[in-house]
C-alpha cells in the first residue's frame, strides 16, 4: 500500500472502533504521536468540509484547534498551521470560542436541527465573516499532500495499527 492509499485507509479507520476512541484520550494532544497528528488534521479537513469553519469551533474538533495548529506544523503545512492560528485568534477576539458555542447550544433540545444563525443570531456575523476569509486562503490540497508525506515517514507504524499490532 502506498502513502497516499494508506492515508485513504486511515481516514477511514480513524471513524470506527477502535481508533475512533482515541479522540477522548489524553493522549489526542500529543503531536510527537503520529496517530494524533493524523487525526487531528484529517478531523479538522472533515469538519471544515461538512459543517464550515463556524461549525468547527464549536463542535468536538474545536476543542483542540491549538493542537492542530501544532500538526499541522508537525507536517509541513507552516502557512496553514499559521492561518488556523489566526482564525483561532479572530475568533476567540470576538467571543467566539468553543465553550461560548458550545453554551449556547445547551438550550436547544437534544437531537433538534438548527443552524448557526438561528442559534447565535447576528451576533458573530463580523466575526464569521472574517473567518471565512482565512479559511478561504487555507490550501487544503497542500494539507493533503503534506499528510500523505507524513502518513508515508510513519508507514511502518500506521500499518501496524490497522493490522492490529500496535499499540494505540
Amino acid at each position: 500500500m502506498n502513502a497516499a492509499e494508506l492515508l485513504a485507509e486511515l481516514s477511514v479507520r480513524i471513524y470506527q472502533p477502535p481508533l475512533v476512541e482515541q479522540r477522548e484520550v489524553p493522549e489526542i494532544t500529543d503531536v510527537e504521536n503520529p496517530l494524533s497528528v493524523l487525526i487531528l488534521i484529517v478531523d479538522f479537513e472533515t469538519a471544515v468540509m461538512m459543517h464550515g469553519v463556524n461549525n468547527l469551533i464549536g463542535n468536538s474538533t474545536g476543542r483542540h484547534l491549538s493542537e492542530t495548529v501544532a500538526a499541522l506544523e508537525k507536517v509541513g503545512c507552516h502557512e496553514e498551521a499559521v492561518l488556523l492560528g489566526r482564525i483561532l485568534e479572530v475568533a476567540t477576539r470576538g467571543g467566539m470560542t468553543h465553550q461560548a458555542i458550545r453554551d449556547e447550544r445547551r438550550s436547544v433540545p437534544s437531537l433538534s436541527v438548527t443552524s448557526f444563525a438561528e442559534l447565535h443570531g447576528s451576533k458573530w456575523d463580523k466575526v464569521s465573516k472574517e473567518l471565512g476569509a482565512l479559511e478561504d486562503q487555507i490550501n487544503y490540497e497542500r494539507i493533503t499532500m503534506r499528510l500523505e508525506d507524513f502518513v508515508g515517514r510513519h508507514q511502518g507504524f500506521f500499518e501496524e495499527l490497522l493490522a492490529g499490532q500496535a499499540g494505540v
